[in-house]
């Protein structure tokens, strides 16, 4: 229900006119003026979509935190800040969107596995394992966010750090079958 302005139409037009054309940059930039101008959180989606396909992570970064402002429910949305966030060593900014994203976790959802998942895509192990381990650090008493985090370090192959997340999973929950296995793979 948003009125189409001239300047909004100018951009999305240049955006998809440029991204057929092969120029990402115009298309990605376009897309985030309009994102800026608009309140509807699907430009600015196209805009990360793009920015990411043309390898902007400014540019990407720029138009998720737009996203997430615009739609602040939308699990996607939360995932890809977080992950540009992390990506561009945002650490606080990919902490809080993780943080988000715990809180906010579906009935019989496990956002642990979601977590890992795009924490053990990430190119910079260190960091990934160091926001994880600031993660567990406010769950001690979590055994799902220690098991996630040993699962995480044998990822990276960090095996101390893995031996000693999920002995503290097993000290928590100690006839977890799932955890003995790693605990028998770490080992």
């Amino acid at each position: 229900a948003e009125a189409l302005t001239a300047p909004l139409l100018y951009d999305v037009l240049l955006g998809e006119i440029a991204g057929q054309r092969g120029m990402l940059d115009v298309s990605g930039a376009s897309y985030l003026e309009a994102a800026r101008f608009s309140d509807d959180p699907r430009i600015a989606e196209r805009a990360l979509k793009i920015s990411i396909y043309a390898k902007q992570p400014g540019l990407a970064l720029e138009a998720a935190r737009r996203w997430v402002t615009l739609a602040p429910d939308n699990e996607e949305a939360r995932q890809s800040l977080a992950v540009l966030a992390l990506r561009t060593g945002n650490k606080e900014e990919a902490l809080q969107q993780f943080e988000y994203l715990l809180q906010h976790a579906g009935e019989g959802a496990d956002p642990y596995q979601s977590m890992l998942a795009l924490l053990a895509r990430e190119p910079h192990t260190a960091r990934s394992l160091e926001v994880m381990g600031e993660l567990v650090a406010l769950r001690p008493e979590d055994a799902d966010a220690h098991f996630a985090y040993a699962r995480l370090a044998v990822h990276a192959q960090d095996w101390a750090l893995a031996e000693q997340e999920v002995l503290r999973a097993l000290t928590l929950r100690p006839d977890w079958t799932q955890a003995l296995i790693l605990q028998a793979q770490v080992n």
